[in-house]
């Protein structure tokens, strides 16, 4: 009996999950070296997709509400429309998002096509800077209601929030020709 006591005080457990081991072992068969470092890859692949998963679930609302946003549904609810109505509204006015759009794609747009800098101004963007004029935002480049026009691989490029803002509605040559007389740098590739 007094050696069942002394058993158990000596078993220990893994220093990551708390799995009881092996007196010579420090971790679990679920924690060697390997998987560990397997595990660790793939958190890191998940942190670097999060800005850009991020931007594909705006992206997707950003569609659905074809660009009015909540104060335009409140607005809307206000004057008494009901919801269906204002669901309704909001189908007619929705803009298409390509089936082969999502993070990965929007990531390879970003460093590949983009070369990590604003499709605009061609000014290097951090993915991690929070600050909202600053933060990363997807800009359809030529606008319009047919499905060419939506959100596809060809007709989105990936600015600033403030960059995006500022163009509004304008169409892509005219916010080009805005940026020349401002004065502001231009993406190279635009000119």
């Amino acid at each position: 009996m007094g050696r069942n006591i002394e058993n158990k005080q000596i078993r220990k457990t893994c220093k990551y999950c708390k799995k009881r081991i092996a007196r010579k072992r420090t971790v679990c068969s679920n924690h060697t070296y390997a998987k560990r470092k397997a595990m660790e890859s793939r958190k890191q692949k998940r942190e670097e997709m999060k800005p850009f998963n991020k931007l594909f679930n705006r992206i997707k609302k950003s569609a659905s509400t074809a660009g009015t946003g909540g104060q335009a549904y409140t607005l809307l609810r206000e004057s008494g429309k009901s919801i269906e109505e204002v669901k309704e509204m909001y189908k007619r006015k929705a803009h298409h998002v390509s089936s082969k759009i999502n993070g990965k794609s929007l990531k390879r747009i970003f460093e590949v096509k983009q070369d990590s800098r604003c499709y605009w101004t061609g000014r290097k963007l951090d993915i991690l800077d929070k600050r909202d004029v600053m933060c990363i935002s997807s800009d359809r480049l030529y606008l319009g209601k047919k499905k060419k026009h939506g959100y596809n691989l060809n007709n989105i490029g990936i600015t600033t929030r403030g960059v995006n803002r500022m163009r509004g509605e304008m169409e892509h040559d005219e916010f080009v020709k805005v940026l020349k007389d401002m004065g502001m740098p231009i993406n190279k590739n635009l000119l």
